[in-house]
């Protein structure tokens, strides 16, 4: 009897999916300055 054929199944190619383009981010707030911290040290030391 002839061989059977084995039906060798190719797997389909992967589709590439391209990532989204990233998102530009928003840039945080600058830190306050320090001199605010400052002044809550002084009010904590007034209000001790």
């Amino acid at each position: 009897p002839p061989p059977p054929q084995q039906q060798q199944q190719q797997p389909p190619p992967p589709q590439q999916q391209q990532p989204p383009p990233p998102q530009q981010q928003q840039q945080p707030p600058p830190p306050p300055p320090q001199q605010q911290q400052q002044q809550q040290l002084e009010t904590r030391r007034q209000r001790q």
